[in-house]
């Protein structure tokens, strides 16, 4: 999704740089953004494969439709303190856990 969740910027698979602008409320004007998607979230597959190459074994996992930060652009902090994407809300899952144990 582009930051403000209005559309599908770029692929899930993406590997380019992706360049975005967003207002800080603390400084005037804009500032420029770079990440990568493959550097800074890695593909879920990447992470549950490790997980099982290294022999672990999955306990659990969930999917919350919140974050406990306001990571997002237009998020919205509900009364239980967490943030949702506005117009979004439980319908994307925001932050997951995964519990595992070391195969004995």
């Amino acid at each position: 999704m582009d930051d403000d969740f209005t559309h599908l910027s770029y692929s899930y698979f993406n590997d380019e740089v992706i360049e975005t602008f967003r207002r800080v409320p603390t400084q005037t004007g804009m500032r420029r953004y770079r990440r990568w998607n493959m550097d800074e979230i890695t593909v879920f597959g990447e992470i549950m494969s490790s997980l099982l190459k290294n022999d672990m074994q999955i306990v659990e996992f969930k999917e919350y439709p919140f974050s406990p930060y306001n990571c997002f652009n237009n998020t919205v902090r509900g009364a239980d303190g967490m943030y949702r994407i506005k117009n979004l809300e439980n319908k994307l899952p925001m932050v997951y856990s995964i519990r595992a144990r070391k195969n004995k």
